[in-house]
């Protein structure tokens, strides 16, 4: 081994123990730093959006009559009372099930939104 290679590597040596220990130094500081219940808050805040996630159809499938109550913020119930009476979004049937086109539902809120 040259001398040139052993400099190199005692200096590669030095420089990645000081590496680590600012690397060591740098965690103790931010551990310090973050809120104890920031971990639970993470978690709360992921677990929520995943749920909220799936429970929102593909875009281009059919709605059922759960999701379109969802959709519109009221109980399926209420739903399938304007169904009855001719309100609300125009339904599907599909195979004895009613079902909702989602663009059919979009444009029944925004005409249902009241101006400002």
């Amino acid at each position: 081994m040259t001398q040139a290679q052993t400099f190199s590597m005692e200096a590669n040596s030095d420089t990645s123990t000081s590496r680590s220990e600012v690397a060591e130094m740098g965690c103790d500081q931010e551990r310090s730093s973050i809120p104890p219940n920031l971990v639970e808050v993470i978690k709360s805040t992921l677990t929520q959006a995943l749920k909220d996630l799936h429970r929102q159809p593909p875009p281009d499938a059919l709605w059922s009559l759960q999701q379109t109550a969802e959709y519109l913020g009221v109980k399926s119930q209420t739903l399938s009372l304007w169904n009855s009476r001719g309100k609300g979004p125009a339904p599907t049937k599909i195979g004895g099930r009613t079902m909702y086109r989602p663009e059919v539902v979009r444009l029944y809120a925004v005409e249902k939104t009241l101006p400002r």
